[in-house]
């Protein structure tokens, strides 16, 4: 199950890892976040997804997107195809604010993560583009 707040994550999500393994079957529900937590703790559904983790709950974050990074043409990273978190920790880290605060939340998590601060803070990806 989960939260219409979660509505613009959980539909993705599902249809992407539906499209890897097409014979499991699941079953999206739509309720506010004290029916899912007692679906939960009595096993009626095995899995939820809320914008804020209940303390008595084990949760765990899955980003079904890969995160995007932006450098220059002559940044050392701009021509490798993929790159380990690990090669991130050396480089200042410049955040987007998003509008969606389920999205913000995954991106400072993400950043939290390589356990770095961002340096700056700019608006939105319109504006990192232009």
């Amino acid at each position: 199950g989960y939260t219409t707040q979660a509505s613009s994550i959980v539909p993705v999500s599902c249809g992407q890892f539906l499209a890897q393994y097409p014979n499991v079957k699941i079953e999206m529900q739509v309720q506010d976040e004290l029916e899912l937590t007692r679906k939960l703790q009595l096993g009626e559904i095995d899995i939820s997804v809320y914008l804020q983790s209940a303390n008595s709950i084990v949760s765990d974050i899955h980003l079904p997107d890969q995160l995007v990074l932006f450098v220059s043409r002559n940044h050392p990273l701009a021509n490798q195809d993929s790159i380990r978190k690990a090669e991130l920790t050396q480089y200042p880290m410049y955040g987007c604010f998003s509008q969606s605060k389920q999205v913000q939340s995954m991106l400072n998590e993400a950043v939290d993560s390589l356990n770095k601060s961002t340096s700056v803070k700019i608006g939105n990806i319109e504006q990192v583009i232009d």
